[in-house]
């Protein structure tokens, strides 16, 4: 692997174990309750995605989710869809490229991200 494929690797496993360990402190001060909210919260999780594959599948159309929503629900709310899509975007952009900045062009030095 190439370094910068390490780089990506370790950071996914460090984000991966700091949930893994705050989970347990979940768990540990609600006992089953955290367990039993993580088991609703996957399931509805895995209905919404199951969800959103059914209906490109269903209704091929061209554009994003928010065509399916102005078909269900009226343009007004398809445009409100594709706007906050948009939004979110453009506000979750900056951390994304200094994030890239401070690994990137990929070399054999370390990625220096925090």
């Amino acid at each position: 692997m190439k370094p910068r494929q390490l780089t990506i690797t370790c950071l996914g496993s460090a984000i991966g174990a700091g949930l893994f360990i705050g989970s347990g402190a979940g768990i540990q001060a609600a006992r089953p309750a955290v367990l039993i909210s993580y088991l609703v919260a996957g399931t509805l999780i895995i209905l919404v995605m199951w969800a959103l594959g059914e209906m490109p599948a269903a209704n091929p159309d061209s554009g994003a989710f928010s065509v399916y929503t102005a078909k269900a629900c009226g343009p007004v709310a398809g445009a409100t869809m594709g706007g906050s899509g948009g939004s979110s975007s453009w506000w979750s952009s900056p951390p994304k490229h200094s994030g890239r900045r401070a690994c990137w062009p990929p070399s054999s030095r370390p990625c220096t991200c925090g």
